[in-house]
This record gives structure tokens, C-alpha cells and sequence, in this order.
């Protein structure tokens, strides 16, 4: 409770110090007079005086709700309360972060965890569900504290190990390089999840934090198992990785050998095409963006029943864009396309006329970059927008805003590679898909 105080007292004076002078000042004055007087009356009367620009604040507002500006002064007010909300929630994380850290000292956990109590901890069922996530054998009539020392041996095998950790993050691998047996986390923070996954690591949470526990013997494995030369062929594989889920997404549907040429193109060593399907069979499911069928890949948001069918068909005859290196690095790396002037433009828009931030309102715009990219329609844009843009209900019931809005997403449209365009961009191409049938916003058609 006196930390919620704090928080509010905090922003009212960084944010309105005038309001909080002078409500201040008259709360103490009617405070000190009704201490003199012994009486309510001056408190009362300092009270009044205290909420007569409020009351005058509120009466103009009331003029304003007769014009359509009122709309505009909704939106920031409902703007600055969000920014209200957020200053106090920072704050009260910033200060119990530091009470944490403060008791961290005497907050003692065991020195060192063993890979054999992470183990322990969890079910049989999910213990079997580690196995198959390793692709392990020979476990099928062992007992729960069988299946612990077996996978105690096993998530420790060198063979097991590099396979597992050629998917491993920045984050995960800089942790394994730290010699740290305990690193403290934030409870939203999931960089380490795939360790997690694996059973390599053990992850304790409470209300306001965690703590990454890494067992002395998984850090000494790793240490002997992934040298060098496996770090050297961890870099040609997550290089292969990112062709395979970067031309997946661009073209929708692509053949195997067409990764490889662009992979060879930009660098890569020749691989067989046998070799490349064995790796894509190795590759976890949540770290890859495509199904293989055969000898051909197929993004995943388009494997449900016969949809890469309809793509197929939608595709044609059209040709395949042949992106740059850098543009593959960009879109694997970032996971967008660089922003070109009509995505600045959609940017500029949301921060100026919607009143966001930055950083929310390049995340809106790489969000309908995605949509845009893999295929989606303008409905699913306008679900995006309904969601994540704040002043979506302003800007669509006000003409001129609506109009420019849908004006910046229509240039991004047709300047955004697309799988339905196998990499192009609709602009390059000479048919265009038609849109006017697609409700966008309240009067669109």
C-alpha cells in the first residue's frame, strides 16, 4: 500500500506538478486553519477552493462533449491514463526489484542443483515426454526413478547434447559460457525456455522474479561436448535454418532445392538434397515455420486440411522472387523486412494522429507487415487494429482519418512481398488480387 502511494505521488509530481502545488497547498492551509480555529468550517472552505479549477476543467469539458473534438480529448484522456497505469506498475516493479536485490544476499539457495533434483521433480509422464523430445529409446518399462538415471546418462551424451543445443539461443548459449550456477530473471522473461524444455536447466519462479538454477554437470558436459569446431558447425546450421524458414515464409511453398541454391549463392557449402531433408527432419517443431512434404516445404500457416492447395492455386504461373542476402538476414534475424517509406509512413500515421509510442507503433506495423506477407486479409489487419491500436474506433468513425489510414496500409499492401506473389510485390506484378469485396472499416467496401 505505501508503495502504491509512492507511485502516484511520484507521477502527479513529475507529470502535473502544478495541480499538485496547488492542491497541496490548499489541503495544508485548511488543515493549519482548522487547527487555529478549532472548527471544520476553513477546512471545508480551502476544500472548495482547492476543486474550483477541477469544476471549472469539468464544466468546459462538458461545453467540448457538443462538438466532435470531444473525441480527440477522449482518446488522450484515455491515453493518459494508460500512461498513468503503466508509470505506476514500473514504478512498483522497479522498487520491489530493488527490495529483491537487497535480499538477495540472504535469500540462499542451494549452492550447486543437480541435474538428477531437476529430474526428480518431475512427473513420470513428463519425464517421458523429455525422452521423446530427445528422441531417446529403451525406456518403455522403466519406473519413475529409472527413467531418471537413464535420462540423467542421456541428456548428458555428447551425441544428444550437440543435436539439442544446435538450437540453442544467444541468451542460452552466453549462459552456458558464463560459469554462472545461478542467474536471476524476471517472471516475463523467457529467453531461456528452450534449456528449460530440454531438462537441462531447472527454473523456480515466485510473484516477483526466478531464478535459473544450471547443474555443475550439464555445464562441464557442454564445455567437453561443444567445443570449437562444434561452435564453428553450430553457425553453418542456424545459417542453413534461417534459409529454410526465411524462403518458407517468403514463397509460402517452395522446393528444397531452391533453398539450397540461394544458400549456396550467399556462401553456404553445397548439400545433397537427402542431407537437407534429414536436417529439416531433425529440426524441433517450435523452432521451424514449415512442414516438409516430400521434397517440398510448406509454411505452416498454410498446412491446415488443403490450404496450400488454394495457395497453389492462387500462386499460378507466377515467378519466384529472388531476395538479397541481406534481405534474408533481415527477415531471419529481425523477423520483418526492412521498413521502406510507405511502412515509415503507416508508422508516422499511428504516432502522430493515434498518439502511440515508438515502439508500439512499430509493432503494430510489423504486425500487418506479417499479415501482408503470409498471406492474410485486410479483415485480419482490421482484428490487429481493433486489438492493438488504441484510438482504432477515433480514427475509423472519423472520415479524414480513416481515408488516410486505410490509404498508408493500401501503399504497404502493394509495396510488402507477399506468398501469394511467391516473394513479390503485388506492385511489381501486373494482376492485382481484388480487394473492394473485404469490409476494412465501418463504410469500407
Amino acid at each position: 500500500m505505501r508503495l502504491l502511494v509512492q507511485a502516484t505521488t511520484s507521477y502527479f509530481i513529475k507529470f502535473c506538478p502544478y495541480k499538485t502545488v496547488w492542491t497541496t497547498i490548499w489541503i495544508v492551509n485548511g488543515i493549519i486553519q482548522s487547527i487555529s480555529k478549532r472548527g471544520i468550517e476553513p477546512f471545508a472552505i480551502s476544500f472548495v477552493i482547492m476543486l474550483m479549477p477541477y469544476i471549472v476543467q469539468a464544466i468546459i469539458k462538458g461545453l467540448d462533449g457538443l462538438d466532435d473534438r470531444w473525441r480527440v480529448k477522449q482518446c488522450l484522456e484515455k491515453k493518459e491514463k494508460r500512461n498513468i497505469q503503466k508509470y505506476i506498475e514500473d514504478y512498483l516493479q522497479k522498487n520491489l526489484k530493488k527490495g529483491n536485490k537487497k535480499n538477495r544476499g540472504t535469500r540462499k539457495m542451494s549452492d550447486s542443483i543437480t541435474l538428477h533434483e531437476i529430474l526428480s521433480q518431475y512427473r513420470k509422464s513428463d519425464l517421458v515426454e523429455i525422452a521423446k523430445l530427445h528422441h531417446l529409446h529403451g525406456y518403455s518399462q522403466y519406473k519413475k526413478a529409472q527413467m531418471v538415471e537413464f535420462l540423467c546418462r542421456a541428456l548428458l551424451d555428447a551425441d544428444v547434447m550437440r543435436k539439442y543445443f544446435m538450437y540453442l539461443n544467444e541468451a542460452e548459449l552466453e549462459l552456458l559460457d558464463s560459469g554462472e550456477s545461478q542467474v536471476w530473471i524476471e517472471s516475463n522473461e523467457h529467453q531461456y525456455d528452450y534449456l528449460a524444455e530440454g531438462a537441462y536447466i531447472g527454473i523456480g519462479y515466485d510473484w516477483d522474479g526466478g531464478v535459473v538454477c544450471v547443474p555443475e554437470e550439464v555445464r562441464k558436459a557442454y564445455l567437453k561436448n561443444c567445443d570449437t569446431i562444434w561452435k564453428q558447425s553450430l553457425n553453418t546450421d542456424k545459417k542453413l535454418l534461417m534459409y529454410l524458414n526465411v524462403l518458407s515464409e517468403l514463397y509460402g511453398m517452395c522446393s528444397i532445392e531452391q533453398v539450397i541454391n540461394l544458400y549456396v549463392r550467399d556462401g553456404g557449402s553445397k548439400k545433397e538434397l537427402f542431407e537437407v531433408i534429414s536436417f529439416c527432419e531433425a529440426i524441433p517443431e517450435n523452432k521451424k515455420y514449415f512442414e516438409l512434404r516430400g521434397e517440398k516445404l510448406i509454411l505452416k500457416l498454410w498446412t491446415d486440411g488443403n490450404m496450400y492447395k488454394e495457395l497453389q492455386k492462387r500462386q499460378g504461373g507466377c515467378p519466384f522472387y529472388e531476395p538479397t542476402k541481406e534481405e534474408i538476414e533481415h527477415l531471419g534475424t529481425k523477423g520483418y523486412l526492412p521498413f521502406d517509406k510507405y511502412m515509415l509512413e503507416l508508422k508516422d500515421f499511428f504516432i502522430k494522429e493515434g498518439h502511440e509510442g515508438e515502439q508500439e507503433a512499430e509493432l503494430i506495423c510489423k504486425t500487418i507487415q506479417m499479415i501482408i506477407r503470409t498471406g492474410g486479409t485486410y479483415e485480419h489487419i482490421r482484428d490487429v487494429l481493433e486489438v492493438g491500436f488504441m484510438d482504432f474506433d477515433y480514427v475509423s468513425t472519423n472520415e479524414k482519418l480513416r481515408r488516410q489510414l486505410l490509404q498508408r496500409i493500401d501503399n504497404v499492401w502493394e509495396h510488402t512481398n507477399t506468398v501469394m506473389r511467391r516473394g513479390h510485390m503485388i506492385k511489381e506484378m501486373v494482376a492485382e488480387e481484388p480487394k473492394s469485396n473485404i469490409i476494412v472499416f465501418p463504410g469500407k467496401r
